[in-house]
C-alpha cells in the first residue's frame, strides 16, 4: 500500500514537471476563466467578447460552387424524432432536442455539438441520399442550438466543439446560401470572437490546430478590420505551431496515425479556403502538407489500414485514402475526390483547375523496411501479405501525454490486412477501467516486469509501467527508448531491435529483438526478450491474437516459454477495437513467472 501511494505521488509530480510551469499557469488561467464564464450572465459576456463590434458583412465570393436548392419553399419539418449515431451509440432525440444530458457520455455530447452530422447530411444530400426535408432540419437545429446554448454556458461553448462547429456552419452556409440569416450570422461571428479569446494554448497539439484553423476559416468569411486582425494573428500562430508540431519525418508530435490524418485534413481544408477567398497558397503550408502526406504514404498498410499505436481510431470520414487523395488534390497532382466537403472545396478552387491534369506517381513497389525515427515506428514488410509494426521511440511530447499509451517495444503483426497479433486499441475515453487497461502495457503485445520482490507472494506484485499512464489523459514518467536498430541479416531475416530505460531504476535492463522471414509461403517469426536484473522480479508477456485467428496459435508459445522458465499462463477473453464503442471479442495469452538475479532470455519461435 505504501509503495503504491508513493508511486502515485511521484507519478503526479512527474506529470506536473513535464507539463511545465508555463502550461500549468495557462491551464489555471483557462480553468479560472471557464468558471467566471459560467457564473456571469451571457449578455455581460457578450459585451466583453464583442465590445462595440457588430457582425461584419458576409463576404460575397462567387467562386464557391454552391447548391442551388430552394429551401425557403419548405417552412417546417414533419419529423418529431431525430436519430443520432455517434461512437456506435444510437439515440433518438425528440424535437426540440435536448442539447445535453447526464445520460450521455461527455464525448457523445461533444459530437452532438460539433455539427459534423449536419455536414454529413449535406454531403448525403448531394449524393441523393437525403431529402430537402432533411436539409430543412439543419435550419431548425441551428436555430435551436442558438436559442438553447447561451454564450459561455455548457459543453456547446467548449473551445474544441466550437472550433468544429464554426467550420461546419461555414461549409453549410457556403453550400446552401439560403440558410444564411442575420441571426445565424450573428451567432457564427459571436462563436468566432469567443473562440479567439478562448484558444487552448494550455493543451497545444491537435486541439490548438483545431482552434487556429477554425478561426482562420471563419474570419475569412467576414469583411471587417476585426476579421482581418483575427486572420493575421492566427495564421502567424499556426505557422509557428506547425513548425513545432510536425516532426522531421513528417509525423505529428502526438504520434497517433488517426490524429495525424485529422490534423492534415484540417490544414488542407484551410488551404483551400485561403486559395478560394484570398487566392493565396503559402509555401510553408504546401511544404507541411507535402511532408505529412509523405508520412501517411509511408505508414500505409494493406487494405487501407495503418499502425494503431497510442490513441487511434479508424474513422471512415478520415480514412487514409481519403485524406491522401485530398492532399494530392490540393497539391495539384491528381483528383480522386468524388463527393462531400472536399469535392466542394476542390470545385471552388482556382489552382486545382490549372494543375488537375498533372501526372504523379510514387513507387508502387513494397518497401521492405520503413523507419520513422522521430515518430518511433519501424514497419517491416517481408512480402505482400505480412506486415510487422514495432514501436521504439518517444511516446509523446512531454507536455502532452493525453493520447499516449504504455506501448514501448510493443508490436503488431498483420496478415493480408487482418491483425494476427494486435493490441486492444482505443474503444473509449474517460476515467474508467476500460480506458486504464487500453492505455496500459496489459493492452499491448509487451513484456513487462514488476517492482523487485522479497518473496514470491503474488499479493505483493506491483507492475512497472514504462510509460506511467493514469487518469484519462495523463502520464507521469515516460521511459526513454534506446538502441533502436533494424536490418536484414545473412540468413535473410529482417530484424528490428530496441530497448528502454523503464526498468533501470529498479535494477533491470531490458531489450527486445524481433526477427521475421518468409519462406515457402510461411512466415518464420522470432521474438527474443533479454533481461539482466539485480533483484528478484516477476515478469509477464502479453500476446493478443487477432479476432480472425484461432487460439491454437498460443500452444507453441506456451510450450516454449513454460518449458524452461517454469511459468504459468492464462488464455482469457479480451477485445480488438478499431472504433469508439465497438469491441470485437478475441483471445489473449498472458504468460507470467518469476526471475532471480541474473541474465535471462525469453525466446519464442513461430511458423505462421
Amino acid at each position: 500500500m505504501y509503495l503504491a501511494f508513493k508511486n502515485y505521488i511521484f507519478k503526479v509530480a512527474r506529470t506536473i514537471t513535464d507539463v511545465g510551469i508555463e502550461r500549468i499557469i495557462l491551464r489555471l488561467i483557462f480553468e479560472i476563466r471557464k468558471y467566471i464564464d459560467s457564473i456571469i450572465s451571457s449578455e455581460i459576456l457578450k459585451l466583453f467578447i464583442l465590445l462595440d463590434s457588430k457582425t461584419p458583412k458576409w463576404m460575397q465570393i462567387h467562386q464557391y460552387k454552391h447548391s442551388k436548392i430552394d429551401l425557403e419553399s419548405l417552412t417546417f419539418s414533419k419529423k418529431k424524432i431525430i436519430i443520432f449515431n455517434f461512437l456506435n451509440e444510437k439515440r433518438s432525440l425528440s424535437m426540440p432536442i435536448n442539447w445535453q444530458s447526464n445520460l450521455w457520455s461527455t464525448l457523445w455530447t461533444f459530437n452532438l455539438h460539433y455539427f459534423d452530422w449536419a455536414k454529413e447530411w449535406a454531403e448525403d444530400f448531394l449524393k441523393n441520399k437525403k431529402t430537402k426535408e432533411d436539409i430543412l432540419l439543419i435550419k431548425e437545429l441551428i436555430d435551436q442550438w442558438i436559442y438553447k446554448n447561451k454564450l459561455g454556458k455548457g459543453i456547446g461553448w467548449n473551445s474544441y466543439t466550437t472550433s468544429l462547429r464554426i467550420k461546419n456552419w461555414v461549409f453549410l452556409f457556403r453550400l446552401f446560401p439560403c440558410l444564411i440569416t442575420p441571426r445565424r450570422l450573428d451567432s457564427l461571428w459571436l462563436q468566432i470572437c469567443w473562440l479567439n479569446t478562448h484558444k487552448e494554448f494550455c493543451y497545444g497539439g491537435n486541439h490548438l490546430i483545431e482552434n487556429l484553423t477554425a478561426l482562420i476559416i471563419g474570419s475569412l468569411q467576414f469583411d471587417s478590420q476585426k476579421a482581418r486582425i483575427i486572420y493575421k494573428e492566427n495564421i502567424a500562430i499556426l505557422k509557428k505551431e506547425i513548425d513545432k508540431q510536425i516532426l522531421n519525418d513528417g509525423g505529428h508530435e502526438e504520434r497517433s496515425a488517426s490524429y495525424h490524418l485529422i490534423v492534415l485534413d484540417r490544414l488542407i481544408e484551410m488551404g483551400f479556403y485561403l486559395e478560394i477567398n484570398l487566392k493565396e497558397r503559402p509555401i510553408w503550408l504546401i511544404k507541411s502538407i507535402t511532408k505529412m502526406k509523405n508520412w501517411i504514404i509511408d505508414i500505409s498498410l494493406n487494405k487501407g489500414s495503418y499502425p494503431r499505436f497510442n490513441d487511434c481510431i479508424f474513422n471512415s470520414n478520415y480514412s487514409l485514402n481519403k485524406v491522401k487523395n485530398f492532399a494530392f488534390a490540393f497539391l495539384g497532382i491528381k483528383n480522386n475526390i468524388k463527393d462531400g466537403l472536399r469535392m466542394f472545396l476542390i470545385n471552388s478552387s482556382y489552382q486545382i483547375k490549372e494543375n488537375n491534369n498533372n501526372e504523379y506517381s510514387y513507387s508502387k513497389n513494397i518497401k521492405s523496411i520503413i523507419d520513422l525515427p522521430e515518430t518511433g515506428w519501424t514497419i517491416i514488410k517481408p512480402n505482400k501479405d505480412w506486415e510487422l509494426i514495432f514501436k521504439c521511440g518517444k511516446s509523446c511530447p512531454d507536455h502532452l501525454p493525453a493520447h499516449c499509451h504504455s506501448d514501448l517495444l510493443s508490436f503488431d503483426l498483420i496478415k493480408a490486412g487482418k491483425p494476427f497479433f494486435s493490441e486492444l486499441g482505443t474503444s473509449i475515453y474517460g476515467n474508467n477501467e476500460l480506458r486504464k487497461i487500453e492505455r496500459s502495457s496489459l493492452g499491448h503485445n509487451t513484456f513487462q516486469l514488476s517492482y523487485p520482490i522479497d518473496n514470491f507472494s503474488k499479493d505483493k506484485l506491483i507492475w512497472i509501467e514504462p510509460v506511467e499512464v493514469w487518469s484519462n489523459f495523463k502520464a507521469g514518467r515516460k521511459a526513454i527508448s534506446k538502441n533502436r536498430n533494424y536490418g536484414k541479416n545473412s540468413e535473410g531475416e529482417y530484424w528490428v531491435q530496441g530497448s528502454h530505460d523503464g526498468y533501470e531504476k529498479q535494477g533491470a535492463n531490458y531489450k527486445r529483438t524481433l526477427y521475421l522471414k518468409c519462406k515457402n509461403n510461411k512466415l518464420y517469426f522470432r521474438t527474443i526478450d533479454s533481461i539482466i536484473n539485480k533483484r528478484k522480479m516477476a515478469w509477464r508477456q502479453l500476446w493478443h491474437l487477432g479476432p480472425s485467428f484461432s487460439e491454437s496459435h498460443f500452444q507453441s508459445i506456451i510450450k516454449q516459454l513454460k518449458g524452461f522458465n517454469n511459468c504459468s499462463y492464462e488464455i482469457y477473453n479480451t477485445w480488438h477495437s478499431k472504433n469508439f464503442g465497438k469491441r470485437i471479442p478475441r483471445k489473449s495469452l498472458l504468460m507470467k513467472g518469476f526471475i532471480k538475479p541474473g541474465s535471462h532470455l525469453f525466446k519464442v519461435e513461430l511458423i505462421l
